[in-house]
Order: structure tokens, then C-alpha cells, then sequence
């Protein structure tokens, strides 16, 4: 998906994370804030306001906060 944001926005990501589902690893315990703050806090999350502002070689999960957005499908890229 391509996702372009109608309104100002933040983008949060992190190096050292290409998924953020790999969490559920590190924190079974979802209620548990604790583990779950630390862990965030050790994989170095930033906020930026401009895509430009992350490395071409950034290969990971990109988060975006923003009020709305317009999302284009530019295919599933799998094979039949």
C-alpha cells in the first residue's frame, strides 16, 4: 500500500525494528507496560516529520500519525 497522509503528520520508526510485531517476543505478557515500555525504549525509536529525514537503506515498519490519510493498493505482489 501506498499511504499518503491529507494532514501534517508524524513518522515514527526505529533501526534496529523490521517489524514491530517481533514485541510479542520480547513481551508475551501484552498488560504488562513495563517490559513493554522497555522494550520501545531500547530499540530507539524516533519521530520525524519528513520522510526524507530516514535513510534510503532504512528496511523496516513505519508508523505514521496522522489525522487522515488517502491509502492506493499497488498490488499484492504475489505470485499465482
Amino acid at each position: 500500500m501506498l499511504i499518503n497522509p491529507v494532514s501534517p503528520c508524524k513518522i515514527i520508526y526505529a533501526e534496529k525494528v523490521r517489524d514491530m510485531y517481533s514485541i510479542t517476543h520480547a513481551c508475551p505478557n501484552p498488560l504488562d507496560a513495563g517490559p513493554i515500555n522497555n522494550w520501545l525504549a531500547a530499540m530507539g525509536y524516533e519521530c520525524v516529520d519528513s520522510p526524507g529525514l530516514i535513510s534510503s537503506e532504512h528496511f523496516g515498519e513505519i508508523m505514521i500519525d496522522c489525522e487522515s490519510f488517502v491509502a492506493t493498493n499497488l498490488g499484492s505482489g504475489l505470485a499465482a
